[in-house]
């Protein structure tokens, strides 16, 4: 009977790893894509020494199935706040430090929308 309880108990959590990461290896090709249209691409030079572009947002491609499976944790009850300011601290900070790498008018309105939606996220 234990084991019944233990593993009806564990079957969200295993549901929600595989939705996460079957989640991210779909989006992170799309988040790359969107770098390349972006401009927000790492070229080759004196301190790098790859030949062609890398493009630097690929980790939006994990953050954001990250950030679903954190919601999908917390509607469970295995998440409490303090785990979303984690979470947030550390996407928030990778992000802005690539929403820099980014050219042209587009740059202001990320930093806003991104800066609004970790004050909304945190209350």
């Amino acid at each position: 009977m234990r084991l019944v309880a233990a593993i009806h108990s564990v079957w969200p959590l295993v549901v929600l790893f595989l939705t996460g990461l079957t989640a991210a290896a779909l989006m992170t090709p799309r988040a790359m894509t969107w770098s390349r249209r972006l401009g927000a691409v790492d070229r080759g030079g004196y301190r790098h020494e790859h030949a062609g572009g890398i493009p630097r947002l690929g980790g939006l491609g994990f953050a954001l199935p990250m950030i679903a499976l954190m919601g999908g944790l917390s509607i469970l009850g295995y998440v409490t706040v303090h785990n979303w300011e984690w979470l947030f601290r550390r996407v928030d900070a990778a992000t802005f430090t690539l929403l820099f790498d980014l050219a042209g008018p587009r740059r202001p309105l990320a930093v806003l929308a991104l800066g609004g939606l970790v004050i909304v996220a945190l209350g």
